[in-house]
């Protein structure tokens, strides 16, 4: 007999069908394999994985495989058919045999031969009545399940077997246990594993920022606040960018745009807490772009490079690159258009063709609709919304007031019936610099080396520029610190020096400008990492009532090489020449903005204010000076009651004035600039006053500080005030009265000593000033309370 045999039962059957079940079983199993493999990477990985059978919104396996119905108790679903398919191989290769044992295992093989059927017919439901999805492999798989079954029962006549007992039964049950528990095992151990690199795989070129320092810090105790009791359904789709577990217990889930800057500075916030949770909570990013071109829910235009950004953004993680590119893009918001997306793409070392074929086609202009859409389902209306297991915080949510959201969400952090819960605050343990004179320290990066101080300087009785720690750093113009530096054997930094000191990296001029501020920052944004962090520098205090802290005093604020409070404190002058000169690194009031390529270039090299200081560089190491440090006291612009110093500037009209312009009459001294929105209705309202007031003794000099007499006279329109105009292009004046703001007015009085001094504009604050000038004028003095 070739095909046939006879069972002691009397029952004939066909062994060829047997064997073809065999070849039945192979290929199901290679089915329930891939889609098993397929449902990891699609729930666990990250970036743009091909299952290769997503077709159309009908058939889509990724659909059908990433639902709920794709896992049992964690177990994607289709592994479940692998031990069943064992058990059958072993019973079929039994069944093959003329016995009463081949009877018995074919037995067996009907009952599961009809269970994979009747499963088969139920997901099939499931897919028509819940999913309204199809998945083409699972319809194979159904077929195959089919086919099996038939091969199963094909034998005609005789009586159906009985279950079997004894051995047989055993041997299926050992066979379909170990392969239940092989295959189950290596998917936990894949799954995590998918978990764990699924941050580094999205990360991208993780050479592409330089490493910052190790900061030791500890969690304490912070303020009580109130999380928001409603919580949101917020639709997450498989192409959206995620970190962390994607079964994690808390989802949280931001929507940005790239063009926004407080969604820079929460971009700075979800870094660290990815960090921080990485292996428990998820992360997921979608995209609302305030842009019309877009999203056609605006009302209004916000952010006319905001939709290509995003795009571009997807494109990158199309190549799993979206937060190397993401960061970039934060990192750098002043550069959005389609020239610098490709040149973000081409540092990332992504395949250009492909980023570009997909910048311009419709699937990542659908991906970017699909956000936008699942924005409208929870109504949107603006960037950053932060939703933490569906509890939304509008804003740049504080990193304490997140932190303590997915806390209570993870039970670590008890809530009060009205939402009230115990933040956490992150404390720098770090000892800071010691008190006393620092040595210069090298930075050598990518073959360039120079020697700086290590923090902000103070000047000495000689006029030496000294780097001491712990003393408040003086505040200086850049013509006085490079005097200061020149005195104590050094030099000024060159931008290019001082931005690599910052970054870590040397700056490149890309756009072959002659500057290298205009271009994307190379490195870091951070002297101590990447992203920002409140606290590790002096960058987050008030601006008026507020100044600088001791330099060295901030134990985080560094860099690699030991150089201190290159960002935040005082803004620091850079530049080899007084036409070069500009201010770096932010004040002690910038936030996040306090960054290694925050620059200034607006006024002139002879400004000094109180957020203004200096450090010097040298081509070689200097040594500490050995002497005392006899420091000198720092006078920062004129307070209150002190008198005005010497000056002699020129005039719009073409003469030239001094300080004796002032003596005798009460004087309003008005700072301003062409690109200053608010001077364009003080200066007309400052005319009214002149006129009405001039009589009496009052007067207005209007001090330009334009670094070219051409903007001002364009912002003039060809008109001419009826007061003087003075030209202050170098901004001495400006800094001899610590002016850091536009407009900015000082009240004078008649014996030219300091009465009062006015930021900003406003009709009210112009009433007040009319107020201390009729007091003046009467003789009765000014009360400044």
């Amino acid at each position: 007999m070739t095909d046939t045999s006879i069972e002691a039962t009397g029952t004939v059957h066909r062994a060829w069908a047997l064997r073809l079940l065999w070849l039945v079983l192979l290929v199901s199993a290679g089915l329930a394999g891939w889609l098993a493999w397929s449902h990891l990477h699609l729930t666990h990985g990250v970036g743009a994985f091909e299952s290769g059978c997503s077709i159309d919104a009908t058939f889509d396996c990724d659909r059908v495989n990433t639902s709920d119905w794709s896992e049992l108790i964690g177990i994607p679903i289709s592994l479940y058919a692998l031990p069943v398919y064992a058990a059958m191989a072993w019973f079929a290769g039994i069944g093959t045999r003329d016995s009463h044992r081949g009877a018995r295992a074919r037995g067996l093989l009907t009952m599961l031969a009809g269970l994979n059927l009747i499963v088969s017919l139920y997901l099939l439901a499931v897919m028509v009545l819940e999913i309204g999805a199809f998945c083409a492999f699972c319809l194979t798989l159904d077929a195959l399940h089919l086919l099996g079954f038939i091969l199963v029962v094909l034998p005609p006549g005789g009586r159906r077997p009985a279950i079997p007992e004894g051995l047989d039964l055993f041997a299926a049950a050992f066979v379909a246990v170990f392969v239940m528990a092989t295959t189950f095992k290596f998917t936990a151990i894949y799954g995590a594993r998918l978990d764990r690199v699924a941050l580094a795989e999205v990360m991208g070129d993780a050479a592409a920022t330089p490493a910052g320092v190790a900061v030791q810090t500890e969690a304490r105790a912070g303020a009580v606040t109130r999380l928001p009791s409603e919580r949101h359904d917020v639709p997450i789709d498989k192409y959206d960018p995620s970190w962390g577990p994607r079964k994690a217990e808390v989802i949280v889930v931001e929507f940005a745009d790239f063009e926004c800057g407080y969604c820079r500075r929460l971009s700075h916030t979800m870094a660290r807490l990815r960090e921080k949770y990485q292996e428990r909570v998820r992360f997921v990013f979608k995209h609302y772009p305030m842009d019309q071109e877009c999203n056609k829910r605006l009302k209004r235009q916000h952010h006319p490079s905001a939709c290509e950004a995003a795009r571009a953004a997807i494109c990158a993680h199309d190549q799993r690159a979206f937060e190397a590119y993401h960061d970039l893009l934060f990192q750098n918001q002043q550069h959005l258009e389609r020239s610098d997306l490709l040149a973000h793409a081409k540092r990332l070392k992504l395949e250009m063709g492909r980023f570009e074929g997909c910048l311009d086609g419709d699937g990542s202009l659908e991906q970017l609709r699909e956000d936008i859409s699942h924005a409208g389902y929870i109504d949107i209306s603006g960037t950053p919304r932060t939703f933490v297991n569906g509890l939304m915080f509008k804003g740049a949510a504080s990193e304490a007031l997140l932190d303590a959201a997915i806390r209570a969400e993870l039970g670590e952090a008890e809530v009060k019936e009205d939402g009230r819960v115990v933040s956490e605050r992150e404390v720098v343990t770090d000892k800071p610099l010691p008190p006393g004179e620092t040595p210069m320290v090298e930075i050598a990066v990518d073959g360039s080396s120079f020697w700086m101080d290590a923090v902000e300087a103070s000047v000495d009785g000689e006029g030496r520029a000294r780097a001491v720690a712990r003393v408040a750093p003086h505040t200086r113009s850049w013509t006085d610190a490079q005097a200061a530096c020149q005195a104590a054997g050094k030099r000024m930094c060159t931008v290019e020096e001082w931005m690599t000191a910052c970054q870590g990296a040397v700056p490149i001029d890309d756009d072959q400008s002659g500057s290298v501020l205009d271009d994307p920052i190379e490195g870091r944004s951070y002297p101590y990492g990447a992203h920002y962090a409140q606290g590790f520098c002096h960058d987050s205090g008030d601006k008026d009532r507020q100044s600088s802290v001791p330099a060295g005093s901030k134990a985080a604020c560094r860099s690699p090489e030991g150089a201190y409070d290159l960002t935040g404190n005082l803004q620091e002058w850079v530049g080899s020449s007084p036409e070069d000169a500009v201010v770096m690194g932010g004040a002690w009031y910038y936030d996040d903005q306090a960054s290694c390529g925050r620059s200034g270039d607006t006024y002139g090299a002879d400004w000094s204010s109180r957020t203004t200081g200096f450090r010097c560089c040298a081509d070689s190491e200097v040594p500490l000076s050995g002497s005392g440090l006899d420091l000198v006291a720092d006078n920062a612009g004129l307070a209150e009651g002190a008198s005005v110093p010497a000056f002699e500037l020129n005039t719009l009209g073409g003469g030239r004035v001094t300080q004796d312009i002032l003596e005798g009459k009460v004087t309003l001294v008005a700072f301003w600039a062409s690109w200053c929105g608010p001077c364009r209705r003080e200066l007309p309202a400052l005319s009214k006053a002149h006129q009405e007031l001039e009589q009496r003794g009052f007067q207005v000099l209007a001090v330009n500080v334009d670094k070219e007499v051409a903007l001002a006279k364009r912002f003039l329109g060809g008109g001419t005030p009826p007061y003087p105009v003075l030209l202050d292009p170098t901004s001495f004046l400006m800094g001899s009265f610590d002016v850091v703001a536009m407009p900015t007015s000082i009240l004078i009085g008649p014996d030219l000593t300091v009465v009062s001094r006015h930021e900003g504009y406003s009709e009210e604050r112009l009433a007040q000033v009319r107020e201390e000038v009729e007091m003046l004028l009467k003789g009765e003095g000014h009360d400044p309370g």
